[in-house]
């Protein structure tokens, strides 16, 4: 107790104790901190090699670690750290002595390593453009795959290949994917914007003959666009929907059924939404729904998986349908990623929606719903899409009203308690909508407000948000009028029931006067609310704030001897309030 000593701070006084501890050298420090950093880096994948108990991307060969000039001493999955280093595996293997940063950087350009990955992915994209300009086009210089490459070479060397082009015939994304996914290749186009027979590899070696490489290259590639070729001539034997009844046979979740039963769920679900949405549009959403999935028992989707919905949409077309559900067939997959691109159609909007929701519900009901570490059926990014989605289409439909369709479809083939899966599903959508808004920049008490309210209305959140925003900037009465709502519901907290108010029973004049408030405000409230002019709304609310006060302070609110009249003034108050929560809960907010 001798140790502690009163320390005056702007909060008042705080009880401390005075503790020293004392700095070791930046060596030490490092010795202690380099192993445990670089064990706790996180890897999509990791391994294990030998008999070592240590797990990393790939298994360590060496460690360079020092500091200024010296080597920071530690020992890692087997390795002890020096001041050594190596090159290119093949042009420079020899180990190289580093003695600072500056050495490090220039020692590996000599020795064909660019380190930096920026400056590697300029090298990949100039060089690209050089080799494919020779013969008179230009790359696809997709940024995913220019990372990829330019992650997977040290030294970056373009070359410029060929194929047939008899090859031109397959639809331009089958070539471009068994260029981009089989072998890391930029595919090439004209100055018109067309596919050239062409393509452009980047070598991690410089050879000393670049036609044996580039011929490598095109054996390779010609063996797979002759798969593609088979594969699309096999696919175009039959109409798309006949691949309708194949989805039998492909089990989509055990407890959920094959593929074929999800397209009947979320069909009749999609139905559901376009009666709402695009009415005059049912037959088509029916069939694109039909459709949708049929491309996953084909030949080209087999072999590039990536190209579901595409191939779909190609082979769809080729048979004739119409081209806006040839579109949807596509885009009912988008968004393909979190904040990618959202479908441009209301028809492929809808058979997304609808998809993602069974998809979400289902894995709800057999308990396969995310944990903090595993989410195999992506139900966080789909339920993203879905609210993305939905306030795009500015849909008059709610979370509610769509989780309890899904889950009475959901109801006929499984068991399970359907209001208690209805809370859980909804409120994984008010936290995803929640995260949604903390990563765009909302202040979390704004979102909190909003949200408590106007969560289900997704057509409408958004805006509220918005404009709630600019009052509580802008506004000098967004204060007050948070104490206003506060002051109400503070009294209504321990109140038990609804009470209707009986305006014969308002005795006091500011009670009267309150209820005129009242009556005049609900009026014009209603018909901003409808215009959706929400910053009037708030600024209309504001008039709430005299008649309040006033009514606090001259009424006896919670009166004993008349419980007829406390229960009117209580009655009062809790239509107030309820004024008060068709915008916000405003008792979120720290005022």
């Amino acid at each position: 107790l001798g140790e502690l000593e009163v320390k005056e701070t702007p909060k008042g006084e705080y009880v401390c104790v005075r503790r020293v501890q004392k700095g070791k050298k930046t060596q030490e420090v490092l010795t202690d901190m380099l192993p445990k950093l670089v064990s706790q880096i996180s890897w999509p994948k990791s391994m294990r090699w030998g008999s070592i108990d240590f797990s990393f991307t790939r298994p360590i060969h060496w460690i360079l670690a020092l500091f200024d000039g010296q080597v920071v001493p530690f020992e890692l999955a087997g390795i002890r750290s020096g001041n050594l280093t190596f090159g290119h595996r093949f042009m420079a293997p020899e180990p190289i002595e580093i003695s600072s940063v500056e050495d490090y950087f220039k020692a590996l350009e000599q020795a064909y390593v660019v380190v930096d990955q920026k400056e590697r992915e300029r090298l990949v994209e100039e060089g690209a453009r050089k080799v494919a300009a020779q013969v008179g086009g230009s790359p696809g210089l997709d940024p995913e795959l220019v990372t990829t490459v330019a992650n997977l070479v040290e030294y970056p060397l373009a070359l410029c290949g060929g194929f047939d082009h008899k090859f031109l015939n397959l639809p331009e994304p089958v070539l471009i994917t068994a260029m981009k996914e089989h072998q890391k290749y930029f595919a090439v186009y004209s100055p018109q914007g067309t596919l050239m027979p062409n393509f452009v590899t980047i070598s991690n070696t410089i050879p000393k003959d670049t036609q044996v490489v580039i011929r490598g290259n095109e054996r390779v590639l010609r063996a797979r666009l002759e798969d593609a070729e088979f594969f699309f001539r096999e696919d175009r034997k039959a109409p798309l929907l006949n691949s309708l009844e194949e989805l039998k046979g492909v089990i989509y979740q055990a407890d959920l059924g094959t593929s074929y039963e999800k397209v009947e769920r979320f069909t009749r679900l999609a139905g559901f939404l376009a009666q709402r949405i695009i009415p005059e549009k049912l037959d088509e959403v029916e069939l694109a729904c039909r459709l949708s999935k049929c491309d996953l028992v084909s030949h080209m989707v087999g072999e590039f998986p990536s190209l579901q919905g595409v191939m779909g949409e190609i082979y769809a077309r080729l048979d004739g349908h119409p081209e806006e559900v040839c579109v949807a067939i596509r885009e009912h997959y988008m968004p393909l990623r979190a904040g990618g691109e959202l479908p441009s159609s209301k028809i492929g909007a809808v058979v997304g929606l609808a998809d993602r929701m069974d998809t979400v519900c289902g894995c709800f009901c057999v308990g396969l719903e995310p944990t903090g570490t595993a989410d195999p059926f992506a139900l966080r990014r789909h339920a993203l899409a879905i609210l993305r989605i939905l306030e795009k289409l500015q849909a008059q439909v709610t979370i509610g009203e769509f989780i309890n369709e899904s889950l009475a479809i959901l109801k006929e083939k499984l068991f399970f308690n359907e209001q208690e899966i209805f809370e859980r599903v909804i409120q994984f959508f008010r936290e995803r909508y929640r995260h949604l808004l903390l990563r765009e920049g909302y202040a979390p008490e704004l979102i909190e407000a909003v949200i408590e309210v106007n969560f289900d209305q997704t057509h409408r959140a958004r805006a509220v948000l918005h404009q709630l925003s600019r009052f509580s900037k802008e506004s000098e009465s967004f204060e007050p009028l948070v104490l206003t709502f506060k002051r109400v519901t503070n009294i209504l907290k321990n109140q038990k029931g609804r009470f209707a108010v009986e305006p014969s029973l308002l005795k006091e004049p500011s009670e009267k006067a309150l209820w005129q408030v009242f009556e005049k405000i609900r009026d014009e409230l209603n018909l901003l609310i409808q215009e959706g002019k929400w910053y009037e709304a708030l600024e209309l609310l504001t008039g709430f704030s005299k008649p309040v006060d006033e009514f606090f302070d001259q009424v006896e609110i919670l009166t004993k001897e008349a419980p007829k009249l406390r229960e009117n003034r209580v009655g009062l108050l809790q239509h107030i309030s309820e004024l008060f929560l068709r915008i916000a809960d405003f008792s979120k907010f720290p005022v």
